[in-house]
């Protein structure tokens, strides 16, 4: 099974963005998608789909991984607060319900599964990237999923910190502003790099010089 990584959310530019970087690269990439069918080539990476209200999709991803032959050694979770408030732009009542289980219940449950995942081999790579919403940003249910993802990924840091796993690496990484291309290359950068963070549960700004003397 070849080495691969794993990133969420083809709806999202930067991911994009980042999946095509790591594949010119010459590494396996696999996308999550909404929606798809499974195992379609889209040009640039493989995606595989997530139906984020579905218990069963989500606990199925190791195995469609698997039956793609990627071994997903390092998984990228990405949270774009400026492009979910085009993607899920309603602020009524329903809309609530909506986001909040796409944005906040998926991503706490997929985290968990990756979290476990990695525990349970005692290797891999977890990463979560987060470009936050503006203060106002004209849309609660997006202020609300944005800091709900900066929780949980600092607390799933944190559960593997605990386990003393040397073969299980994190990193939090944050986006501020819109250099998706310098972000993207300082990422492929740090993916490269043997140890993704020497103090796990601190949030890195993308692009920042000096990390790790590079």
């Amino acid at each position: 099974m070849d080495s691969g990584i794993f990133i969420t959310d083809n709806r999202l530019k930067f991911s994009q963005e980042l999946a095509n970087k790591l594949r010119d690269k010459g590494l396996k990439v696999c996308l999550s998608s909404e929606y798809k069918e499974d195992n379609k080539e889209s040009g640039v990476t493989t995606e595989i789909e997530w139906n984020r209200s579905s218990l069963f999709s989500l606990q199925a991803i190791p195995l469609k991984l698997k039956n793609i032959n990627i071994a997903a050694d390092t998984s990228i979770l990405i949270f774009d607060a400026p492009a979910y408030s085009k993607i899920y732009p309603g602020t009524d009542a329903i809309s609530i319900d909506k986001t909040m289980s796409d944005l906040v219940s998926a991503n706490a449950a997929l985290s968990l599964v990756l979290k476990n995942y990695y525990i349970k081999k005692a290797q891999g790579r977890l990463i979560f990237v987060h470009r936050d919403a503006d203060v106002p940003c004209g849309n609660p249910n997006i202020s609300a999923a944005s800091a709900a993802f900066a929780r949980i990924a600092e607390e799933t840091v944190d559960a593997v910190r605990k386990t003393e796993l040397p073969g299980v690496q994190t990193l939090l990484v944050k986006l501020e502003g819109f250099e998706d291309e310098v972000f993207a290359d300082w990422l492929c950068n740090q993916i490269a790099s043997p140890v993704l963070s020497r103090s796990p549960g601190r949030w890195v700004k993308a692009g920042q010089r000096g990390f790790f003397g590079k």
